[in-house]
């Protein structure tokens, strides 16, 4: 969609960024006032876009996207209960928007589960409730009544079975990993959190929140809330720690995280407010709301934050003001792109998150030179294989890949990897014969597999790591 705007510039994409982020902020906003006022939504809503600003990296990944139907899910569950008449319509959308978040991701389905568990425990625990029975057939139905048709379509366009074995198969393989790589997954997200310190504001909400359902005999929405929130955390957890140790995969905390602020700033503004027959009532009240702003900016943004803030962006300055003769200096909205006249090097500027915490140089010199060396040896019409990860040299130089295993890392997992998908590849090779095959000695996937693909060709470019071979012309 973002390229369907302009496909030669990264506004289309940025556009819809800022939408998805921007409507995620005014629903999670409205569900957070709902709950717990304004100050509290406040407070929730800037700390989840904060930190969110700290794990996004270049963005346009499906985590960010995922955000906004987690919200959308949490407030149709808010109206369903709060309303306690019309619930048919509020969990059919659940369900479809859950279906939704499900085909972006498998991983994004927490939210809908907690919710499915929730209601299970409410059945079984009492055995009469009819009702919880309806929401969750009626969720359920909401889910099928999108995923029918866009299974229907797929078969119809004889893609269903590729969609069973690299969506649902290739997923299940890749995010089967041993159990000491999903403690070092753990240990990494406790790290990340750490570093604003919501660890203890988060443990102190959860005991605030267990405190509350414990003592709260009705059962209104305010406490299925955090119920909700409660069940889905550790799922989370357990679907985070399953695939991997990247930050951008936390983003699927930030929903539960800014509600669990927001009720934690309402406990303490609550806990203020309740002297009612003090004098001092309306000065507590006063004091309770400064406590909950300087536990919010003091626990959660750190002034180490801060200061790396301020020296990231005026290191940025200082590069975007650089006036040199020899150098070209250019600003590309996420980064800044530093290239020296007459030599075949660019170095990217990111805009760091805190996967580095400091700001940094990260040296593209093999991608550009591949780039260049595609764009004067080559043309449109022909077939470049790179071997690794690196599709962007196809997209930007428009060379379309000779197979559709543009990353070769299903040929190399374990378990799901077999002979039928390597003669496939091999098949396609034959077919679409690529002018040039570039070697990026990705470690993940060892060329030495697939080492006769190179017979009908000769090495034309050896730089670092990175060989470039062309087909041998008869």
């Amino acid at each position: 969609m973002g390229l369907a705007f302009n496909q030669n510039s990264w506004w289309g994409v940025w556009i819809i960024e800022f939408l998805f982020i921007y409507f995620s902020s005014i629903i999670g906003f409205i569900l957070l006032n709902h709950l717990y006022g304004f100050l509290p939504a406040i407070l929730g809503s800037i700390s989840w876009i904060t930190i969110l600003g700290f794990i996004i990296g270049g963005g346009n990944l499906a985590e960010e996207y995922g955000i906004l139907f987690q919200f959308i899910i949490l407030y149709l569950f808010f109206q369903s209960e709060y309303g306690k008449n019309n619930f048919k319509t509020g969990y059919l959308l659940i369900g479809v928007v859950s279906a939704f978040l499900f085909l972006l991701n498998p991983r994004f389905i927490g939210i809908s589960s907690a919710i499915l568990i929730y209601l299970a425990a409410i059945t079984i625990n009492y055995k009469n409730e009819v009702t919880s029975l309806k929401k969750i057939k009626y969720l359920i139905s909401g889910f099928i009544a999108l995923m029918i048709p866009l299974c229907i379509i797929f078969f119809i366009q004889g893609n269903f079975f590729d969609f069973i074995d690299q969506f649902i198969y290739y997923n299940t393989f890749r995010s089967s990993t041993d159990l000491f790589t999903k403690f070092l997954a753990f240990k990494h997200l406790l790290s990340a959190i750490s570093a604003f310190n919501l660890v203890f504001i988060m443990l102190v909400s959860c005991i605030f929140a267990i405190i509350y359902i414990a003592q709260t005999k009705e059962n209104n929405i305010y406490k299925k809330i955090l119920i909700i929130l409660l069940i889905n955390l550790p799922i989370e957890l357990f679907l985070i720690s399953n695939i991997g140790t990247y930050k951008h995969y936390y983003m699927s905390l930030l929903p539960i995280i800014s509600i669990f602020i927001g009720f934690f700033v309402y406990s303490i503004i609550s806990y203020f407010s309740s002297f009612r027959n003090s004098k001092y009532n309306e000065l507590l009240t006063i004091l309770g709301k400064i406590l909950a702003i300087v536990l919010i900016f003091g626990l959660c943004i750190t002034p180490y934050v801060f200061i790396l803030t301020f020296t990231q962006f005026s290191d940025c300055f200082k590069i975007i003001t650089t006036n040199e003769s020899t150098n070209n200096a250019t600003y590309n909205g996420y980064g800044i792109t530093y290239s020296k006249a007459n030599t075949n090097d660019i170095y990217s500027l990111e805009i760091p998150s805190l996967q580095s915490r400091k700001y940094y140089f990260i040296k593209h010199k093999n991608i550009h030179q591949a780039i260049h060396f595609i764009s004067e040896n080559t043309t449109k019409e022909d077939y470049v294989l790179i071997f690794g990860a690196e599709s962007v040299i196809n997209f930007i130089t428009q060379r379309k890949s000779p197979s559709r295993y543009v990353y070769q890392y299903p040929l190399y997992m374990q378990g799901y990897d077999d002979t039928r998908k390597d003669q496939e590849f091999l098949s396609d090779l034959a077919k679409n014969p690529p002018k040039l095959i570039i070697i990026t000695n990705n470690p993940l996937t060892p060329f030495e597999k697939f080492s006769t693909i190179i017979e009908n060709y000769t090495l034309v470019a050896n730089d670092e790591d990175w060989k470039i071979y062309q087909k041998i012309t008869q």
